[in-house]
């Protein structure tokens, strides 16, 4: 029986991981071709939901994040605000805006962070603790403790990588 179980595992073991790392690619409006895997869930509650992932056109990473509520097209936001995000080494590093989409037919935001060249080990390294997004509305800044997938950025960069 515990032959059995071993040889299972073994089996399905690299089944799994390999469905885990599926990297995507697609072109975005302005014709750059960005490698990513699907969005996970960081943070979630009755009325709010914070989703996210990596992202990288071969030359930067970008990290992606998907909150909910967020406000409407129609209000015509500019977002700029930079996202500040605390790692599990006890840095904090604010990062530099990079673009924002409504995707979806609008159901959907997306802003996009540039991670600096210069923090990729630190972000490779260490797990997300929480980041504060602002959305530029009457609610201010939104401060999302990362409950699960705190490990997305490490995960997902070594998943890019080797792709």
């Amino acid at each position: 029986m515990k032959f059995t179980f071993c040889i299972c595992a073994f089996v399905f073991a690299p089944v799994i991981s390999i469905a885990q790392c599926e990297v995507k690619n697609k072109v975005f409006p302005d014709q750059t071709m960005y490698y990513y895997m699907d969005p996970v869930v960081f943070f979630q509650t009755e009325k709010n939901l914070l989703k996210g992932n990596l992202l990288t056109d071969k030359e930067n990473y970008f990290i992606q994040f998907i909150p909910s509520p967020f406000p409407p097209k129609s209000e015509n936001k500019k977002f700029k605000s930079p996202a500040i995000i605390h790692l599990s080494s006890g840095t904090t590093y604010t990062l530099d805006y990079y673009d924002y989409r409504y995707r979806r037919s609008d159901s959907t935001l997306a802003l996009m962070y540039l991670l600096p060249k210069k923090q990729l080990n630190e972000f490779k390294d260490h797990d997300m603790v929480w980041v504060d997004l602002d959305l530029e509305d009457e609610k201010g800044a939104r401060h999302y403790i990362f409950v699960m997938h705190k490990a997305v950025v490490r995960e997902q960069m070594n998943c890019l990588e080797a792709n």
